[in-house]
């Protein structure tokens, strides 16, 4: 299993262990640090946004705009093989999982 870290700058907000791949999503088990707290509203924010209510449509502008603030943060993912540093990607988290799209 790869696994990586997410960080903005050197502080490490967490880590992603994958569980499974299905192209183009790569489905990982996360786990928060304590540094990860002040960004958590923001992920809970924009999966909200994302997921359609019943009978409902997703609200596109006001999702990517929620998605904007996560995108500001520069966060980057590294692997932890030492690879190279993945900073153009698409990242929900809920809880304990978290998908990413790369």
């Amino acid at each position: 299993m790869t696994m990586f870290t997410l960080q903005r700058g050197e502080t490490i907000l967490g880590t992603l262990q994958t569980r499974e791949r299905e192209y183009p999503w790569t489905r990982c088990n996360f786990a928060a640090t304590t540094d990860f707290e002040g960004f958590r509203g923001l992920f809970e924010t924009e999966l909200r946004l994302l997921r359609r209510p019943p009978g409902g449509y997703v609200d596109t502008a006001a999702w990517e705009q929620a998605y904007a603030r996560v995108d500001a943060l520069g966060l980057r993912i590294v692997p932890a093989d030492g690879s190279e540093v993945i900073d153009d990607f698409l990242l929900h988290i809920d809880g304990p999982v978290a998908w990413l799209r790369y």
